[in-house]
């Protein structure tokens, strides 16, 4: 429910902005110390996403889940400079280093 507030802050924050090559980013870092992994939680996207459930590692992409609602709120402030709305990414790759 959190993060459905913070998108519809952010869509209204956003009205009016428009995106620029010079926009700045605003010095801002959040953190989330001490995240904990909900394993029903992790299950279920596991199996929504078809990755293998109940092994030692977390799927690749999972730490992006729980770095996301940081990434909405610096997107959802005011300072931002882009409209939260709109904003999309194409591609992206992971690459798994071997231990």
């Amino acid at each position: 429910m959190a993060l459905l507030l913070t998108f519809a802050r952010g869509v209204a924050t956003g009205i009016g902005k428009r995106p620029s090559a010079q926009a700045q980013l605003p010095p801002v870092r959040l953190t989330a110390p001490a995240v904990r992994i909900d394993p029903a939680r992790l299950a279920a996207y596991a199996e929504v996403c078809g990755f293998p459930s109940g092994g030692a590692e977390l799927p690749l992409t999972y730490p992006h889940i729980l770095g996301f609602p940081l990434a909405a709120r610096i997107m959802a402030d005011r300072a931002f400079p882009l409209p939260m709305l709109g904003l999309v990414h194409t591609s992206i790759d992971l690459t798994r280093t071997p231990r």
